[in-house]
């Protein structure tokens, strides 16, 4: 089954390696049988059998260079025709990966197992030594290898057929399907380990956890785990060598030395009984080596495609699901009252959880509107967010975005978010703003730029908009100066860029002091006065900038209403302005 779903895969991804490796596979065996023929000739000659000369003798030498070069040289020709199939399974690997990556609903990127499952899939591309490039490497040894062999065998059959070859290929295919099982697990334990250890040795050389490793000497303790870590992969190796040894390698050497006694002893008989001539006695020997060298190949083969094939039947299946897409389903359009955003009986659970992150929610808000959400952690903020912008859909309820259910229409057109984990990519300033464009607008690019107070900024600089604001991408890359609040400022441009109807912004500026929060959250209301605002925030002294204040608690509406109004009801938001203020 593994390799059919093989073959088809390369089918799609590089259809002509296959004709590279049926070339390959020709050569390979009229190089391996090729000697084999010399030397019978040449023990013929010897043993003075047949009509021989020195000018025959001079002939076949020249013919036996001139094949055995040109087989040799179109075998390299092959590797290398072979590399460029590689490189191109690669990207098409990468291409449709990358395309359904993209196309993932957020849900199914927060939920761990679907990482573990999808592991092989996920690391097939990432080098030409692993996953599919090894993967065809290895097939394409194999087909070379089992022409050869085939070759080797039909050509010992010859000189004395014996139906005792065949007994032992099937245990020695037994043991191998046995263990190709076992490697394969052993390679799924060896991925769990290399996630843990990569772990830790990225919070090793990682700058947020540098300060309290030094300070509070918390080494010790991540040194214990790699230490144990790389002790449980030393473990594992032994035990995958040790299998190897026992169950392969001692068993095919024993069946091969079985198998090889026998033969010898039924040509030596044929020989004796005057059946056989001695030259074919010679061939034999040295077929026997050359069939015993390319099997031992061939299972070494067989069993690293197998480790590299772990990714191809799931690949599969995730290359064969369609990016689904449901029709606009239109709702009753309220956009003569001036409602754009209409929230019907929502409720959501995350996976595996029993109790509810919203609940029965029901919210109208009107286009222009500038409204602020706020609760305690855990009332369902974030949750409320993600569910209006489209990241989580397994909600009960309708979200309607001016008539049109969101579940199945393009609202991402329509939303500027900002979360509050949102950063900079390190890509060029320009880049930065107009990431959600596939052309940059450069005059739009700047005038957004000059909105949000950073272009002048820029030229005093020095700093071209083309510029990258990290070294990883170019060598003359920036740190842009201002920290935090200067990335605010360039994300807020790229919402400007976007233009849409609605901003959505999750705790926008909760990493900067209280001065800078202000300042940027004055920005956002100056530079989104004709829009509909609606932002998460815990900090309450700015909540007198907005026209209305939803208040959550445990995912239920607890109070909604104007700010005023909410401080003369002494309810629920008065409790979170009196903690806040008492520091509770």
């Amino acid at each position: 089954m593994k390799y059919l779903s093989t073959v088809s895969f390369i089918k799609k991804a590089a259809p002509e390696y296959w004709r590279i490796t049926i070339v390959y596979a020709i050569t390979v065996a009229v190089e391996s049988v090729l000697p084999i023929i010399f030397f019978d000739q040449i023990a013929s000659w010897s043993t003075g059998e047949g009509d021989w000369s020195l000018k025959r003798g001079i002939a076949l030498c020249i013919a036996f260079f001139v094949i055995s070069t040109g087989a040799r040289i179109v075998m390299n020709q092959c590797i290398f025709a072979m590399d460029d199939c590689i490189t191109k399974a690669r990207s098409y690997v990468q291409r449709k990966l990358h395309r359904k990556l993209f196309a993932i609903d957020y849900e199914t990127t927060e939920n761990e197992r679907f990482w573990r499952e999808n592991q092989y899939i996920l690391h097939m591309a990432d080098t030409s030594k692993a996953g599919v490039g090894a993967m065809m490497q290895q097939l394409f040894k194999m087909h070379g290898l089992g022409v050869s062999l085939l070759f080797s065998w039909v050509m010992l059959i010859q000189i004395h057929n014996t139906g005792l070859w065949l007994l032992g290929m099937l245990i020695l295919w037994h043991s191998i399907k046995k263990e190709i099982a076992v490697e394969r697990e052993a390679v799924a334990r060896q991925n769990v380990l290399d996630r843990s250890a990569n772990y830790i040795l990225d919070v090793v050389s990682s700058t947020q956890y540098a300060k309290e490793i030094r300070v509070l000497r918390e080494w010790e303790i991540l040194k214990r785990k790699l230490v144990s870590l790389f002790d449980k992969m030393t473990c594992l190796d032994s035990e995958v060598c040790r299998r190897k040894f026992t169950q392969r390698y001692f068993l095919e050497h024993i069946l091969f030395f079985a198998f090889s006694l026998l033969y010898m002893y039924f040509v030596y008989k044929d020989s004796y009984l005057n059946k056989m001539n001695a030259s074919s006695v010679f061939t034999a020997f040295f077929l026997l080596f050359t069939v015993g060298n390319t099997l031992f190949r061939l299972t070494e083969s067989i069993m690293l495609f197998a480790r590299n094939t772990g990714g191809i039947e799931g690949f599969s299946a995730y290359d064969h699901t369609e990016d689904h897409r449901e029709p606009a389903v239109h709702d009753k359009d309220h956009s003569a009252d001036g409602i754009e955003w209409d929230l019907k009986n929502i409720s959501y659970c995350y996976p595996n959880r029993n109790e509810f992150a919203l609940k029965n929610l029901n919210v109208q808000i009107r286009r222009g509107e500038k409204v602020a959400v706020v609760g305690l952690n855990g009332a369902g903020k974030s949750t409320l967010i993600k569910c209006m912008t489209g990241l989580y859909k397994n909600y009960t309820g309708c979200i309607v975005h001016n008539g049109n259910m969101i579940q199945s229409g393009d609202i991402d057109k329509n939303l500027g978010v900002l979360f509050q984990d949102a950063a900079a990519y390190p890509f060029t300033l320009e880049e930065n703003v107009t990431a959600g464009d596939a052309a940059i607008d450069h005059s739009k690019a700047v005038q957004v730029l000059e909105q949000v107070g950073l272009m002048e900024k820029f030229r005093k600089e020095g700093v071209p908009l083309t510029e990258c604001i990290d070294k990883l991408f170019s060598d003359t890359g920036i740190e842009l100066s201002g920290g935090e609040s200067k990335s605010k400022r360039l994300l807020l441009a790229r919402l400007l860029y976007k233009n849409p109807d609605t901003i959505l912004l999750d705790e926008p500026a909760s990493s900067l002091d209280p001065g800078a929060q202000k300042k940027i959250m004055t920005l956002i209301m100056d530079l989104f006065q004709d829009k509909t605002v609606i932002v998460v925030t815990h900090r309450l002294e700015m909540l007198d900038q907005f026209e209305r204040i939803l208040v959550l608690e445990n995912g239920s509406l607890a109070e909604d209403g104007k700010m005023e109004d909410l401080l003369k009801n002494k309810g629920r938001f008065c409790t979170l302005v009196d903690m806040q203020e008492n520091r509770i």
